[in-house]
């Protein structure tokens, strides 16, 4: 008979009864941190700077991989935007009404990003251990998000395109 520890969400091994015990396939472990602030520029009225960064490390027991990733996200949130175009980025704006006269809302979608992954331990596998390998990418997500408003049955698409360019570094 073959199972799983019963009463764990995650298990720590895989397990046949009278054999030797393993790692299961899906034993990770992941720690990491995340920094968001938000600022004004003097001279850049009506934008409200958004940055986000962070660092986690992931690691899975069964190979002994571990790849530590850095994500970094700018978002340029326009409140009330100053000449032409008057483009609301990133801040939602009412266009119109939903069924029972509640409101919908917009926002447009931009932000530019960068995420860098280095493994620490490219494991012990040797079936694995060439196809982890140290990467970069950098690029943006645009695209729209459509809400009706939270006063009853709320729902909203998000619709949007990662355009991320992946700088591979082979180490």
């Amino acid at each position: 008979m073959c199972g799983r520890e019963p009463g764990v969400d995650q298990p720590h091994h895989d397990f046949d009864y009278g054999k030797a015990a393993t790692f299961a396939a899906s034993n990770n472990v992941a720690v990491g941190g995340l920094f968001n602030a938000r600022m004004t520029i003097e001279d850049m009225v009506g934008v409200v700077h958004v940055v986000s960064a962070s660092l986690s490390i992931f690691g899975t027991q069964r190979i002994n991989s571990e790849i530590a990733s850095f994500k970094f996200i700018y978002q340029p949130w326009t409140q009330n935007p100053v000449g032409h175009p008057r483009l609301k980025i990133n801040s939602p704006f009412p266009v119109g009404s939903f069924v029972g006269g509640n409101p919908m809302w917009v926002q447009l979608l931009f932000d530019l990003r960068s995420n860098t992954g280095e493994y620490t331990n490219k494991g012990t596998d040797p079936k694995t251990i060439a196809n982890h390998i140290s990467f970069e990418r950098a690029g943006s997500r645009i695209g729209v998000s459509v809400a009706t408003d939270d006063t009853g049955p709320h729902v909203v698409l998000n619709v949007y395109r990662n355009n991320a360019v992946p700088i591979f570094r082979q180490r």
